[in-house]
């Protein structure tokens, strides 16, 4: 049975976990940060866009993390 794994990473800074799970094969479904300069190099990097957001909204990302696929 194939599992698919539905990958949001949070905090992401310049995309070093989220190079890990490309490399292993996964599609993040979503890349969240609040610090400008490292969101520019992350999107630099990676074909998916990383977004600038407050994480401390739980109720938002929460929200966000759904509309993802990655609830």
């Amino acid at each position: 049975m194939n599992q698919v794994f539905k990958i949001a990473d949070l905090f992401c800074g310049v995309g070093g976990l989220s190079l890990g799970f490309q490399k292993a094969g996964l599609n993040i479904n979503l890349a969240i940060d609040n610090w400008t300069e490292a969101i520019e190099v992350y999107n630099k990097n990676f074909d998916h866009q990383c977004i600038n957001y407050d994480l401390s909204k739980i109720s938002e990302v929460s929200n966000l993390l759904k509309s993802s696929g990655t609830n």
